[in-house]
Parts: C-alpha cells; sequence; structure tokens
C-alpha cells in the first residue's frame, strides 16, 4: 500500500468542509481489534475479576517522512490532527471502515510519533496510532 489508490487517507469533517489528508508513502502495520477490561481486585485475596467490556479497533501506521516532497509541511499538516475524530480509509479510493451494521466507525487520531530512520540529522519516520471512538465488531463487517 505504498502507491497510488491503495494508499490510505483520513479525513477530517467537523462542518462539513471534508478535509482531507492522504497518507503517501504509508504502511500499515496493525490493524486490529483490543479488548477492554475492567479488572476487579480483592484487597483482601488478591483475586481478580476480568470483566470485559468490549473492544476498540486500532489501527498502527508509519509513514516516511524522507520520501515526501517537504517533510516539514507534510509533518506539520498531519500534527495538526492530533487528538481529533477522523474518518479512515484503508485505501483512498476506497470506502471508510464500517462495523457489522454497515455504520461508520469513527477514530480518534491517538498519537503521531516522531523517530529517526534514515539519518540522525531530523527524525524522519512518523507513526500514527488511530483508535474507534466506541467499541465495535468489524469482523464480519464491509471492509
Amino acid at each position: 500500500m505504498i502507491f497510488g489508490t491503495g494508499a490510505p487517507k483520513f479525513i477530517y469533517d467537523p462542518t462539513g468542509l471534508n478535509e482531507e489528508v492522504l497518507l503517501d508513502y504509508a504502511i500499515i502495520i496493525e490493524d486490529k481489534p483490543e479488548a477492554d477490561f475492567l479488572i476487579h481486585e480483592s484487597i483482601f485475596t488478591g483475586h481478580r475479576e476480568f470483566i470485559n467490556l468490549g473492544k476498540y479497533w486500532t489501527i498502527k501506521l508509519k509513514i516516511n517522512l524522507y520520501k515526501q516532497t517537504d517533510a516539514e509541511i507534510y509533518f506539520n499538516t498531519i500534527k495538526q490532527y492530533e487528538g481529533l475524530e477522523v474518518r479512515f480509509f484503508r485505501h483512498r479510493d476506497g470506502d471508510y471502515i464500517k462495523d457489522n451494521l454497515g455504520a461508520e466507525v469513527p477514530f480518534f487520531l491517538e498519537a503521531i510519533d516522531e523517530s529517526y530512520y534514515k539519518t540522525p540529522d531530523y527524525k524522519d519516520l512518523l507513526t500514527l496510532k488511530l483508535k474507534s471512538t466506541k467499541y465495535i465488531d468489524i469482523s464480519q463487517g464491509v471492509i
């Protein structure tokens, strides 16, 4: 999914403006459910009870900044969306991620981390982590 229509994207749409951010040179490294548990622990015996509350869907991807035409502008563009709710598309010409009922799954751009990859002079690799804003099951959903 490095080139063309296979590359992912996300859309930030708070007021209907549909701000589209193309994630060129991105590699999806994680695309899976993440269980959320409530743990009750006895203060007397140490016995624990685990209650499965549901599953969030998490997506983690890496973007090679060193391949971008202007890495600084690209980084600043993406960084402004950290902490905001977005619609994520695995493929930019495809549809957004849906749950089993066909409803859109909203995601929260949880973190954007910079790191070194090709050069020690500047950080040239971004790691984005997105998490669904609600418990979902897309194991049988349309994707």
